[in-house]
């Protein structure tokens, strides 16, 4: 850590080298309290000569600081209370190349048994040692792939158009409740 006098590099600055891991968690809290004072002075008249626009987006800031501040307060009045931890370490997974890795051991398996003769159970060993997948998920990848060409081609597009909307309503639930979570 660097130790940076939030009075010196400023407020904000201290805050956002905080939550980049070089300054005490702290200087967020520092920063939202400095804002909020300096906020609520520019409401109660030092911005006399803005628009009135302005002076509205102004006191908006000023409320919502507020609320920042207070939560992030650990002694603060608030029901509430904000824990800034780090995020999930580690990568994240690549669900698109996931399932290439997935149709690729399924079509193995379909290639070494209906083309070349082989035994499930061997083609499962082979799929298994050519894609590092385990042979649960590789039983599953190939009774998807199964029932998937069992379809009807219009059944297919059906079920696509179903799994969309689903997708996308699960998209907004997740959005709705971030939303939430910041009142």
């Amino acid at each position: 850590m660097a130790n940076r006098d939030p009075k010196v590099v400023g407020y904000e600055w201290a805050a956002w080298h905080a939550l980049q891991g070089d300054e005490p968690l702290e200087y967020v809290a520092l920063a939202a309290r400095e804002l909020q004072e300096r906020l609520g002075s520019v409401c109660a008249g030092e911005g006399a000569n803005m628009s009135i626009d302005d002076r509205q987006v102004v006191s908006s800031a000023h409320l919502f600081i507020i609320a920042i501040a207070e939560l992030l307060d650990p002694d603060g009045r608030s029901e509430f209370k904000a824990v800034i931890s780090r995020r999930k370490k580690g990568k994240p997974i690549d669900k698109s190349a996931r399932a290439r890795t997935g149709h690729k051991a399924a079509a193995i398996v379909e290639r070494l048994t209906k083309q070349e003769g082989w035994k499930q159970e061997a083609a499962l060993a082979e799929a298994t040692a050519q894609t590092g997948l385990s042979r649960a998920e590789i039983m599953t990848w190939l009774r998807h792939a199964r029932e998937t060409m069992a379809m009807e081609p219009g059944k297919m597009a059906e079920i696509f158009d179903k799994q969309m909307r689903e997708y996308r309503i699960e998209r907004l639930q997740d959005q709705i409740s971030k939303l939430r979570g910041l009142t």
